[in-house]
């Protein structure tokens, strides 16, 4: 053992070990739908989960060089990321919140917001053809394949052959692993994506000073945790 570790490190090093490997199991033993109690922070009386965007700093609010045609795209990270834990089937309420009133900016960030949502749809639909329609080239050449070896296992059986086999399997496992694994990512953020493209969008309007209210109160759910965690 080196000079510089001692036994009582080691203790507490195990120690350490046996207190995380016991806080692993009481994790997987939660009986609570933590996505669940998670949405319920943004539900309001509509039955929408309303999330809240503070474009009071309108500087912000456009991309860099855009010319204003274009979001911030650290608007639309920030979204996502307060929507990525809620099932992508619930219904979505999306609060800008400016310092003025201005139609123009109103109805130019709802546009852009729409537009930017509706693109990504529209490509992940086309994702989704796309992925198809090679899926079933690709099984259709390893199939072709296949019968070639058949063949030539009939006619002219040779080790070559064993060549062939292993080139059909890897056609048909890729034409497997786009049919369910692909397509269910391409599936699951086209989804997401349909969601946020739906979602209802609405302005406040809230001076600069004042704080604000109604937002979603982060200590239920750690409090929620805190509970199941004991």
């Amino acid at each position: 053992m080196p000079e510089n570790i001692t036994e009582e490190t080691v203790t507490a090093a195990n120690n350490g070990k046996q207190i995380l490997s016991n806080e692993v199991k009481l994790l997987r033993k939660t009986n609570k739908d933590f996505t669940e109690e998670y949405t319920k922070l943004f539900m309001k009386a509509d039955g929408r989960a309303h999330i809240v965007c503070d474009l009071r700093k309108e500087e912000e609010i456009f991309k860099p060089f855009s010319a204003e045609h274009a979001l911030n795209p650290e608007i639309y990270e920030y979204l996502e990321e307060q929507a990525c834990y809620m099932s992508a089937g619930t219904p979505l309420t999306i609060e800008f919140v400016l310092d003025r009133h201005n139609k123009d900016l109103q109805e130019r960030v709802s546009k852009l917001y729409r537009s930017h949502y509706r693109f990504d749809f529209a490509e992940d639909r086309t994702e989704v053809r796309k992925n198809r329609t090679l899926a079933w080239v690709l099984l259709g050449i390893g199939a072709l394949i296949l019968v070639a070896y058949g063949l030539l296992q009939a006619f002219a059986p040779n080790n070559f052959n064993e060549i062939v086999s292993i080139f059909s399997w890897v056609f048909i496992w890729e034409s497997c692993d786009r049919f369910v694994f692909e397509r269910f990512s391409i599936g699951k953020k086209q989804a997401r994506d349909a969601q946020m493209a739906t979602a209802e969008l609405v302005c406040q309007i809230v001076k600069k000073d004042e704080p604000l209210k109604n937002l979603p109160d982060r200590t239920q759910f750690i409090a929620a945790l805190s509970e199941e965690k004991k």
